[in-house]
């Protein structure tokens, strides 16, 4: 089976139990919400299929941008297993390249000098201090000079409480033994394990 596109409904989309590497801030969210909301879904996630359901490798942030805009469906790339999927995620970052920000700077330039306003710009992804930073070029790397650098927050982790009730010591000692089974002998791996493979899955790891 090789790859393949098909459209998918992006709030069924179970997520990797992984860490997303690729972190982005609640303002960086907000313009990709915007930019999708006003271009369309332009670029496909990349899912495999498991146990029933897909599984996002690649794209998380843009399917919980479809989802928050209510998109029935969203284009995916179907890979034929978790490795593949793996491997195409890896390549697809290597091969994007890195920005030449002066490049950047003088095509934001060129989109003001035609009519673009500053604030139609941030559809780029970019805030408004580092478009004014762009056009005037100091912004260098992860360094900005003559512009506010004060880091945005992160976006603060969901928690969640599980309470877990038994009839009796013997139905609590099969849950547990089960679910040390489910996670290799570790309880609370067994226990992640079994909401990811519950109704719960797209919603309960935010």
């Amino acid at each position: 089976m090789t790859t393949k596109i098909i459209d998918v409904d992006p709030s069924t989309l179970r997520h990797l139990p992984t860490a997303n590497p690729n972190v982005m801030d609640p303002s960086t969210f907000e313009g990709l919400v915007a930019g999708i909301q006003t271009d369309g879904f332009l670029q496909p996630v990349l899912i495999v299929e498991e146990d029933g359901g897909y599984v996002i490798v690649d794209g998380v942030h843009r399917s919980k941008a479809a989802t928050k805009l209510g998109l029935p469906t969203i284009p995916a790339v179907l890979a034929p297993d978790r490795g593949r999927a793996e491997i195409l995620r890896l390549a697809l970052n290597r091969m994007r390249g890195e920005l030449d920000l002066s490049e950047v700077g003088q095509q934001m330039q060129f989109l003001l000098d035609g009519g673009f306003t500053q604030d139609e710009l941030t559809l780029t992804g970019f805030a408004s201090w580092e478009i004014e930073a762009l056009l005037d070029n100091t912004l260098d790397g992860d360094e900005l000079t003559g512009a506010d650098t004060t880091p945005i927050p992160p976006e603060k982790p969901k928690s969640y409480s599980l309470t877990i009730c038994f009839e009796s010591d013997s139905h609590r000692a099969r849950v547990r033994e089960a679910l040390e089974d489910l996670g290799d002998g570790n309880i609370i791996d067994g226990i992640e394990a079994a909401l990811d493979s519950s109704h719960l899955a797209p919603d309960w790891r935010g």
